[in-house]
């Protein structure tokens, strides 16, 4: 077999003769280890080459000069530099160039550091290269030999890892932001009711100022009733998250709340917790319940009420709702008006007035005529209208009066009210009417009375009559309000005669409005 030798030749003398010295040794155990060395490189550099890490060994000499003693290929993936420049910096004391002012105190106490200790350091620190700010971490083990520190680097990119961090980071303070400053109230509580956390809008609203003494509590204290929370563990803990659940509360000086609660169950600690967000809906929950009780009221209203109510689509006219007096006043049945629209249940003639009393905003009320199928008589309703947005639809609410009654009495007033005019026309006497001290008729003999004796350019009672005629007139309507008959005279100058007259004043109804009626007879020849 082929044994590996090591032969070596050296000139030297024996006895005063000069002789060629050989020697031999066997070199196969150097040869293997030199081998194993070999791999043992070439594995490490094949490792490193598949971790984002290089390393170097570089030495400080006591002098101020520096050597890179060994660098890993790996440096120029993650230094983004040729290996020669690389040493380059080194050796010129320009590497730092790549990195950032913030970090160099950093790193140059590390490196004292080690120096002193002869002790592991640890560096991180960022570096600038040409795609992008990287992240290194630099494990550091040093040593002394003779007049030199030698340092033995691993360097790591933790380029991922540090985004991460950081983004971590921004994300965990962005959830204190939002822990802190939310309007609704957020916590943590252990199933048995303690309160691990809490923001302060959830202090706020169980009446504390500081969440702190919100902790010394349990969270079954603020239950109205104990079986309450009973309930909602179990539903919980069926269903692991709830959304929109409300609850009935009760703050720590007794005030009743209602909240709206959304509540997941999460691991933290290989314990489970209840995490979730509160939001008061006290005044809500008020609200929509008199919206409701409104809601019932109007409804009673609107079926009790002694007036007919249709409610009316305005872009189309159809009945939308009505009570029975409207199906009663209409002749019909509450079915039909739901059914049809509003001009099929309107007598022809009154059909135009009908859509322009729905479209025209302006004319807020109408009269129209309808035949009693009973009485087989003209029924005059008095409409009225509303109108008002529901459900994104133009609706008009329309109330419906009968005023038959009204119109017959009307009437009646009408013809009386000219039957009295005639009877006043008709009067020998001066008949004046006032209403409100002001002249609103008189009678054909009273213009004679107005030629003669009285202030034709005025209708007030005090400028008609002069003062002394205007006391006498003043008393005997005093009277006529007391009920006292009153009779009396007075007196009227024309050209210097004077002329007498008797003077009765009656309460009457005129234009159906209280007036007072003034009757002047001339009694000047009686007298005489």
């Amino acid at each position: 077999d082929y044994i590996p030798k090591q032969i070596s030749f050296r000139l030297s003398s024996f006895f005063d003769k000069e002789v060629v010295i050989i020697t031999i040794s066997l070199i196969k155990e150097r040869k293997k280890y030199q081998k194993l060395l070999e791999e043992s490189k070439e594995n490490i550099n094949k490792v490193l080459e598949n971790i984002k890490a290089f390393i170097y060994i570089v030495s400080f000499f006591d002098n101020g000069d520096r050597q890179v003693r060994f660098l890993s290929t790996k440096s120029e993936n993650i230094l983004e530099l040729p290996i020669d420049e690389i040493i380059d910096r080194f050796k010129s004391k320009r590497l730092s160039e790549i990195g950032f002012k913030e970090d160099i105190p950093l790193i140059e106490h590390k490196l004292k550091l080690a120096n002193e200790t002869l002790q592991p350091q640890t560096i991180v620190y960022r570096v600038k290269t040409k795609s992008k700010i990287k992240w290194l971490e630099e494990k550091i083990f040093p040593k002394r030999e003779n007049n030199t520190f030698v340092h033995f680097s691993i360097v790591t990119d933790i380029t991922d890892t540090k985004e991460k961090e950081i983004k971590f980071y921004e994300s965990k303070q962005n959830y204190k932001r939002i822990f802190d400053k939310s309007l609704s109230g957020i916590y943590k509580t252990t199933f048995d009711g303690k309160i691990i956390e809490a923001n302060k809008a959830f202090a706020n609203l169980l009446g504390f100022d500081a969440v702190a003494e919100l902790k010394k509590y349990n969270i079954t204290d603020f239950y109205l009733e104990k079986n309450q929370r009973d309930l909602y563990l179990s539903k919980l803990k069926q269903e692991r998250n709830l959304i929109n659940h409300i609850s009935f509360l009760k703050d720590i000086n007794g005030n009743h709340i209602i909240v709206n609660n959304n509540v997941f169950i999460q691991k933290e600690n290989n314990q489970e917790i209840i995490t979730g967000t509160l939001v008061d809906i006290t005044e809500l929950h008020q609200t929509s319940q008199a919206l409701k009780e409104s809601e019932e009221k109007y409804k009673l209203l609107f079926e009790e009420s002694t007036n007919g109510i249709m409610i009316i689509d305005l872009n189309t006219g159809n009945i939308i709702d009505a009570n029975e007096n409207a199906a009663k006043l209409f002749n019909t049945s509450k079915a039909y008006l739901y059914s049809n629209n509003v001009t099929s249940i309107i007598k022809e003639n009154n059909k135009d007035n009908i859509i322009n009393f729905l479209n025209d905003d302006n004319l807020l009320n109408i009269e129209i005529e309808v035949i009693d199928e009973n009485t087989k008589k003209i029924k005059y309703l008095y409409l009225s209208k509303v109108k008002l947005f529901f459900n994104n639809k133009r609706i008009i609410q329309v109330i419906i009066n009968d005023i038959t009654d009204h119109k017959e009495k009307e009437k009646f007033l009408i013809q009386n009210q000219n039957t009295f005019k005639n009877i006043v026309d008709s009067s020998p006497a001066s008949i004046l009417i006032f209403t409100d001290n002001q002249l609103v008729y008189k009678n054909p003999l009273a213009n004679e009375l107005f030629d003669k004796f009285l202030n034709k350019k005025s209708i007030l009672l005090d400028e008609i009559f002069d003062k002394k005629q205007l006391f006498i007139i003043n008393q005997v309507i005093d009277e006529i309000n007391q009920s006292i008959k009153s009779y009396t005279e007075i007196s009227f100058t024309h050209q210097n005669k004077t002329y007498k007259y008797s003077l009765q004043a009656v309460n009457v109804q005129f234009e159906n409005k209280e007036s007072v009626l003034l009757i002047f007879r001339d009694v000047s020849l009686e007298v005489e």
